[in-house]
């Protein structure tokens, strides 16, 4: 059973800390809580005697929900379509009707960029070559436009408020930076890494373990 193979090697987590830390300092991180339920089931059939589960979340909601200093609220998803809307109403470069569905499209891209890890280049002309490297292609007037739009609209966001997933990058920053934040983690993932997490939760992770336990 694969749960209870999980479950057997948390319990050899739990039972290292068991000694200094206690059973229940262990932070078990799941990709969705259901996963969680899983386990607890599978740690309560095969635990000999019983013990103390320890806490279950998922990594997002741990992360969000940590006490932190210095780490802005994130601007409501709605509140930033109708700003990219507004935006891009102004400027005239779509047909009214056809833009909603571009700011669904850059709403989306922009939370790509977000959870690259990647931050505003200093012009158009940067972007534009950070796209053409990504696309192989050189003097496209096409990506000259794209550059163009994705950089008003992004450096105009910035100046507001970050998004949700920036704020969620900035957190994991600062839980790296943080040394009194030393809890255990045992992480469960549904796929490969490269799959399962993003850039920022990548880094974050391989940061996390060189100087705290994870497993």
């Amino acid at each position: 059973n694969f749960f209870e193979e999980l479950a057997a090697a948390l319990l050899e987590c739990m039972a290292h800390f068991a000694k200094s830390a206690g059973e229940a300092a262990l932070q078990v991180l799941v990709p969705a809580l259901p996963m969680a339920a899983e386990l607890r089931a599978a740690v309560s059939r095969i635990a000999d005697p019983p013990v103390l589960l320890p806490r279950f979340d998922t990594w997002r909601h741990w992360i969000n929900t940590l006490p932190l200093s210095g780490i802005p609220q994130p601007i409501p998803a709605s509140e930033r379509q109708v700003l990219l809307y507004e935006a891009l109403r102004q400027k005239k470069w779509f047909d009214d009707a056809m833009l909603w569905g571009i700011v669904q499209d850059i709403s989306s891209l922009l939370d790509e960029i977000s959870q690259a890890n990647l931050t505003l280049p200093a012009s158009e002309q940067m972007l534009l070559a950070q796209l053409e490297h990504a696309y192989a292609l050189n003097n496209s007037n096409t990506l000259t436009f794209e550059a163009r739009v994705i950089h008003e609209l992004w450096h105009t966001l910035a100046i507001l408020a970050p998004d949700a997933e920036a704020v969620y990058a900035l957190r994991l920053g600062c839980v790296v930076r943080q040394q009194s934040i030393d809890t255990p983690l045992f992480v469960l993932l549904d796929a490969p890494p490269d799959e399962s997490l993003s850039v920022a939760e990548r880094d974050f992770f391989a940061e996390y373990a060189t100087t705290r336990p994870l497993y």
